[in-house]
């Protein structure tokens, strides 16, 4: 008895607990996810992440999108690679933009002819090997807006601390998650699965008599049912003694009769 009473005070799972579990799980892998792309892959492939000001690249790389370009030999980059390179040696000002032709100079050095996709022509200089940042990796779309809001589009310690924030949260998801199932787990192993006190077992039950109401008191012993013995009527035994007493008259009588004889 005390082992259902008990079972009926677990709370079963509402349907805003398994909302709330799956945002948790979203936002974990949402975080995991923007950690790993935007921060931890560019810093281990040695990478540099740019910001798309302009429209030359629609619809592609549209304005917004930020953009992951690692280092590649400058032997190894063919007609149609999006590269970022430099306007001028030595600045800090690049653009992204297509390989569409290739040529070379006086001294027989590789230049590249680029072109933006949303372009109508080729760009006016030609781009050389000292000028190549690197060749496009990948792109995130609505990234670089972020990026434009920090100021910071290059690897540095913005890049570090919103590594650290995301990895941080993502693991602070992680933690919390478990413990909240160890909890609850350690919660319903009590509650269900807790020893009953010995007197409310079912085995105690079944094998202890049944408790007659009214427990605690001194028990009451019915009396005794009465045993009816049939006892002659008052009439019945006038009249026997009656046939009695005549029947030893009639006998004395007979006596009488054969002495006198």
């Amino acid at each position: 008895m005390a082992q259902h009473a008990a079972s009926t005070t677990t709370t079963p799972d509402t349907a805003l607990g398994v909302a709330g579990r799956a945002l948790s799980f979203v936002a974990l892998l949402l975080a995991v996810l923007a950690a790993a792309v935007l921060i931890v892959v560019p810093m281990a492939t040695g990478s540099q992440t740019y910001s798309v000001l302009t429209n030359s690249m629609r619809p592609h790389l549209p304005p917004g999108t930020l953009l992951v370009s690692r280092p590649v030999a400058f032997q190894d980059l063919r007609v149609g690679d999006v590269i970022t390179y430099q306007l001028e040696s030595g600045q800090a000002d690049v653009i992204t933009h297509r390989i569409v032709t290739t040529s070379s100079d006086q001294q027989g050095n590789t230049l590249f002819i680029t072109q933006g996709d949303n372009n109508a022509l080729p760009d006016e200089a030609p781009v050389r090997e000292i000028q190549v940042r690197g060749k496009l990796f990948y792109a995130v779309p609505y990234a670089g807006f972020l990026a434009n809001w920090l100021g910071n589009q290059d690897r540095g310690m913005g890049a570090q601390i919103a590594a650290v924030v995301l990895i941080g949260y993502g693991a602070w998801n992680v933690v919390a998650g478990m413990l909240s199932r160890r909890r609850n787990s350690r919660n319903e192993a009590v509650v269900v699965g807790g020893a009953p006190s010995e007197a409310g077992t079912p085995e105690a039950e079944s094998a202890a008599p049944a408790s007659p109401r009214g427990a605690g008191r001194p028990q009451e012993v019915p009396p005794a049912m009465p045993v009816r013995v049939p006892v002659p009527e008052f009439g019945g035994t006038r009249r026997a003694a009656q046939a009695a007493h005549h029947a030893a008259h009639q006998a004395g009588r007979r006596r009488r009769e054969r002495v006198s004889r």
